[in-house]
């Protein structure tokens, strides 16, 4: 059986057995990665060496697996972490936003398709939702998220006639048109979501900002302060865009807007 190894962070976890896991991966150089854990709980010398006692969601390590790209699911054979990110454990808005990312992850990219420089940025965002700049770093990383999976609505310029709408104070997104619409455009819909026009520059300002790369890369430099109460329309809007683009409900959603979108 080859094996090879690679980083990887759990974005998925469920129980198989009393002993194993099913665990979805996604790994710097190949990609998601759904996998078995066998044996991840066995409170052995040999289970715990293997897999230091089970896999955690959000957590980083160096895995080693099967590479089956014929297979949907292949064999966990190791798992090394080298980031346990207890920080974010312990703050319950991180932890959300963590999930929340992680879900977008799981369900935008296909199996053994890598994004290299999407898990550096995944993996620094990670250790920096615990800090000071929460908000705007999983701002951030939504918006590399989505521009990576190509389902970024349009948040500067009008979805329909394309006349730049940034120097409006109140923007109605249309997730049936992919984005923002300008006044003109806006009065034909009969489901209109308002946003703050500041809003939308200052995630506009997130987009342009210069990202590094690299392994030990993966950071927004010079990242704006953010508040919540910035962020959640922010994110409302990307949800209800992502939920008609896809027609699939973010489950996570609920947790980072503090009400239910997945029927809207």
């Amino acid at each position: 059986m080859a094996l090879v190894s690679d980083r990887a962070i759990c974005l998925r976890r469920f129980e198989y057995s009393e002993t194993s896991q099913i665990v979805t991966l996604f790994t710097r150089q190949r990609g998601l990665f759904k996998t078995i854990a066998k044996g991840a709980h066995r409170m052995t010398k040999a289970g715990q060496s293997k897999f230091d006692g089970g896999v955690d969601l959000l957590d980083e390590a160096v895995a080693v697996f099967t590479d089956h790209v014929d297979r949907e699911l292949n064999t966990l054979a190791e798992w090394k972490i080298t980031a346990g990110r207890r920080a974010i454990r312990s703050n319950l808005r991180a932890m959300h936003l963590g999930l929340y990312l992680a879900e977008m992850v799981s369900e935008f990219f296909e199996l053994h398709d890598a994004h290299v420089a999407l898990f550096d940025r995944f993996s620094n965002t990670l250790d920096e939702l615990a800090g000071e700049k929460i908000e705007a770093e999983a701002m951030a990383c939504t918006i590399d998220i989505l521009r990576e999976a190509g389902v970024m609505p349009r948040i500067a310029y009008c979805a329909v006639c394309n006349s730049p709408v940034l120097n409006q104070t109140s923007i109605t997104s249309s997730p049936e048109h992919g984005g923002v619409l300008c006044f003109n455009c806006e009065s034909s819909l009969a489901e209109r979501y308002r946003i703050d026009g500041s809003i939308l520059q200052l995630a506009a300002t997130i987009w342009k900002l210069p990202r590094t790369t690299g392994e030990d890369g993966g950071r927004v430099e010079n990242l704006p302060p953010v508040s919540i109460q910035q962020s959640t329309p922010f994110h409302a809007m990307l949800v209800r865009h992502i939920q008609h683009t896809t027609g699939r409900r973010l489950r996570t959603a609920r947790y980072v807007l503090d009400v239910d979108l997945t029927s809207r």
